[in-house]
């Protein structure tokens, strides 16, 4: 229960001299911030703990009660009131935003209530439910593009599963990311049902989607214009392992998406790899067939034929119920607990 109010005979108590500890590490600390109650997002009262006693330190029963988030004193007799607070298990993304680790924008952009956005940004995750302490397997470090309002993570594989991988052997074809060859291959024992990549315990966490597949022409500007172009149609058939959108990485610019990557020479930010050309899903339609967009290692963008060879970064969501811990920095990457 969260805690907007504190009445005492029904006046407001409008200053903060109440008793109030907030749990930390499995013991309660006195509250020491500067808003008159614990933040709500973090913290929830409990009532068995908390309590009223009379001015020679007996406790007083049944007469603190709460109702819609207003804790209520009623007694005719003076009295020395403390509120304990629980933290709460913050869960997925809400744990993510919450951190609000370097890097970590409220852009509500896209798919995503918040993106990690620039250069320099803390968003590692390891997707090994069993790592503990240890360090994580590289097939398992995963960045985190960012998070649904739902709090569903989107993430990206660190490194590359391949670095010169065809999106589709033919290019002439008007062939969705279900049916091309990488979608397929992604989505099958080589990668998905692969333990080295995907801990197995953990598939049932990812999320089946219905990936965006309209085509983006060379006349979109912004990472909106983008988005709009790729959701005007989806997969008839949901999958559960994809690359990022060409919105993604206009999204991760250091203007939110407003850069127009196809006239920059070259847009910075954290998706890009100078060592590899990647692929995204974004499909493109040319005059002779069909091709993708990638993300060349300059930073610059391109569309290519679907047969040529680039870099594959795996891309998923998980669900939001996944239990995260850490800070996203590479030395203490966020961690996920089934």
């Amino acid at each position: 229960m969260a805690v907007d109010e504190v009445k005492i005979k029904n006046q407001v108590r409008k200053d903060n001299t109440f008793a109030m500890y907030v749990k930390k590490e499995d013991k309660y600390e006195p509250y020491t911030g500067s808003d008159m109650f614990p933040d709500s997002n973090l913290y929830t009262l409990n009532l068995d703990e908390s309590g009223c006693m009379d001015s020679n330190g007996k406790k007083i029963e049944g007469i603190l009660s709460n109702d819609n988030n207003k804790v209520t004193v009623t007694s005719s007799q003076t009295v020395y009131c403390y509120l304990y607070f629980d933290e709460k298990t913050l869960l997925g993304g809400n744990y993510v935003a919450n951190k609000k680790s370097k890097g970590l924008q409220e852009t509500n952009t896209g798919s995503l209530q918040y993106r990690y956005v620039g250069t320099e940004v803390d968003n590692y995750i390891c997707i090994d439910p069993n790592v503990g302490e240890g360090t994580c397997n590289e097939n398992y470090l995963y960045r985190i593009i960012g998070t649904t309002s739902e709090g569903n993570l989107k993430l990206i594989k660190a490194t590359a599963y391949n670095t010169s991988t065809m999106w589709n052997s033919s290019y002439y074809l008007d062939y969705q990311w279900s049916q091309g060859d990488l979608g397929t291959e992604l989505n099958s024992e080589s990668f998905l049902n692969n333990a080295s990549y995907i801990p197995q315990t953990l598939k049932t966490k990812i999320i089946n989607m219905s990936w965006n597949q309209g085509s983006v022409s060379t006349e979109t500007n912004t990472g909106q214009e983008v988005y709009d172009a790729e959701n005007t149609t989806q997969d008839n058939t949901s999958t559960q392992i994809g690359l990022m959108y060409l919105s993604d990485y206009y999204y991760a610019e250091n203007n939110a998406g407003t850069t127009n990557c196809q006239s920059t020479s070259s847009c910075n930010n954290w998706l890009k790899d100078s060592s590899n050309n990647q692929w995204t899903i974004t499909r493109f339609r040319g005059d002779d067939g069909y091709g993708a967009w990638l993300i060349i290692s300059s930073g610059s963008l391109d569309h290519w034929d679907t047969n040529n060879s680039n870099a594959a970064y795996p891309v998923f969501y998980l669900s939001a119920d996944i239990k995260v811990s850490g800070e996203g920095t590479t030395s203490n990457p966020f961690k996920i607990a089934l």
